[in-house]
């Protein structure tokens, strides 16, 4: 099953795609495309629903920061984390940035900010010129001050 981009567009391959998984829903390939084109529309329930049902069936799928990132939009704090953390435990270099800011995100909403700090530099530790994660790592060190009254002792990255 090859669903490709054609006049209708994004709908119209979910559309496709759905079709399919109502005969196979047990297609894995299928299931991980549908969420993709899910996060193209920004449809993080669609997301969640499609990779759970693919971890279900292949209980050590990996996918990189799709899953995590749908939860945190979702609200669903605790599983954005987890997953977050369990995709950095085997992320490439490359991913391993976003992955920490991501984690570090949600362990500020959740009231963690030592370990949103501690996330904010190993992330900026790896990519010390990336521009957002040293901006982000500003922005939380002002948060921290301004809700503590007194300097961080340990400031910088």
């Amino acid at each position: 099953m090859a669903a490709e981009w054609g006049e209708g567009g994004v709908d119209d391959l979910i559309r496709e795609i759905s079709h399919h998984l109502e005969r196979d829903n047990q297609d894995v390939k299928a299931l991980r495309q549908r969420a993709e084109y899910h996060n193209l529309r920004e449809d993080w329930a669609g997301v969640a629903a499609d990779l759970e049902a693919v971890r279900k069936l292949e209980p050590g799928a990996k996918f990189g920061i799709i899953l995590a990132h749908a939860y945190e939009a979702l609200g669903r704090i605790p599983e954005a984390e987890a997953e977050y953390t369990l995709e950095a435990a085997s992320a490439d270099m490359l991913e391993m940035p976003l992955l920490l800011a991501g984690r570090a995100r949600v362990r500020r909403r959740r009231g963690d900010a030592s370990g949103s700090l501690e996330d904010l530099k190993a992330a900026v530790s790896l990519q010390p010129s990336e521009p957002w994660l040293l901006a982000e790592l500003k922005r939380f060190e002002e948060e921290i001050l301004k809700g503590s009254g007194t300097p961080s002792r340990d400031a910088g990255p």
